[in-house]
């Protein structure tokens, strides 16, 4: 989810996202297994021109079937998710190794 406005990512279409300083994205990660799995990493990529922008974060603990899942926030300004563009489309995806 991206913040502010809680833009949904849907993988059907594009979503427009506006670039500005309080920009952020919430990853939250579900375990389905049956077993607590620890240190989780987290990767968000932001697809752009000239170059994608990765940013990464580790969960320390994600446990099967939990009501409220753990989240990775990454915030523009704190965690430096870089220079967006504010003219071109950027594809956002994340994933959990």
């Amino acid at each position: 989810m991206a913040e502010p406005g809680d833009h949904e990512r849907d993988a059907d279409r594009l979503t427009k996202i506006p670039a500005t300083p309080d920009l952020r994205f919430a990853v939250t990660v579900d375990n389905l297994g049956s077993v607590t799995k620890r240190d989780v990493k987290v990767a968000l990529t932001l697809k752009q021109s000239p170059a994608p922008i990765v940013r990464t974060g580790t969960l320390a603990r994600v446990d099967p079937a939990a009501a409220n899942p753990p989240t990775v926030i990454f915030r523009n300004r704190a965690a430096k998710i870089g220079a967006l563009s504010e003219e071109r489309s950027t594809d956002a995806s994340g994933r959990d190794d």
